[in-house]
C-alpha cells in the first residue's frame, strides 16, 4: 500500500513537471500498476489489442479507399500522394 502511495505521489510530480521533464509520466503510470491485479492487466492488454486491431481496420480501410478511388478515376493516387502532383482536368465542355 505504501509503494502505491508513493508511485502516486511521484504520478502527480511527474505531471507538475511535464514542461521539465516530458519522459516521467511512464514511469508514474507503471509504478500505479506494479501491484495491480491481473484482471487489471488483462483488462488492459485487451483494451491495447482492441486499439490495435481497430487501428489496423483503418489502415486498410484507407488502402482500400485509395485502390478503389485509383480504379474509379482512372488515376494514380499513390503517385499524386507521393509527388503532390495530379494530372490536369480536361472538361468536356471547353470551359
Amino acid at each position: 500500500m505504501r509503494l502505491n502511495i508513493l508511485a502516486f505521489a511521484a504520478g502527480i510530480i511527474a505531471l507538475q513537471m511535464q514542461p521539465v521533464l516530458p519522459p516521467a509520466w511512464p514511469w508514474a503510470l507503471a509504478g500505479l500498476l506494479l501491484e495491480s491485479s491481473d484482471a487489471t492487466i488483462d483488462a488492459i492488454k485487451e483494451a491495447h489489442e482492441a486499439a490495435t486491431n481497430f487501428t489496423l481496420l483503418l489502415v486498410a480501410g484507407h488502402l482500400l479507399g485509395v485502390a478503389w478511388e485509383s480504379l474509379l478515376h482512372r488515376e494514380n493516387l499513390v503517385r499524386a500522394m507521393i509527388t503532390g502532383r495530379k494530372r490536369r482536368q480536361t472538361s468536356a465542355g471547353g470551359d
